[in-house]
């Protein structure tokens, strides 16, 4: 026996995009059939609605910037103990700090630039050292 289906039109659930779609043709229907005054109180409505919700964005948006500045300005306040402790260690390992790092890589990029323009203006190339290989202990390669 075949199955049957039951092939009913389902109306859409409230807050749905179908069920927005429809009212909102509804209403269309029911201004043109009211006349115009019922559509322009709908639009004034829509007008009054829209601001509404504008302001209300506008709040929410003000809070937010708020309480991301008060974030902001926890985090520094529980970060800065923590970072001047970690200074003050690293300084008193000898561990050189970001600014030292980067004035000798600094000057080191100027020496090996200088350095560059000598071995130019030099005859030859500088003769390089040969490093003496490691012997192998009487090991032969197999």
């Amino acid at each position: 026996m075949p199955a049957t289906r039951n092939r009913r039109k389902k109306t859409p659930g409230p807050g749905t995009a179908r069920s927005i779609w429809l009212a909102g043709l509804g209403a269309i229907a029911v201004a043109e059939g009211g006349g115009g005054r019922t559509l322009r109180r709908l639009a004034q409505r829509g007008a009054r609605m829209k601001r509404e919700h504008r302001a209300a964005v506008r709040k929410v948006v003000a809070r937010i910037a708020r309480l991301r500045t008060l974030a902001g300005a926890e985090l520094i306040r529980r970060v800065e103990p923590v970072a001047q402790k970690v200074h003050t260690a690293t300084w008193e390992l000898g561990i050189p700090g970001r600014r030292e790092v980067l004035e000798l890589t600094r000057r080191v990029e100027q020496l090996t630039a200088q350095l560059a323009r000598v071995r130019a203006r030099a005859r030859g190339p500088v003769p390089r050292r040969r490093v003496p290989r490691p012997a192998h202990h009487g090991m032969v390669p197999a």
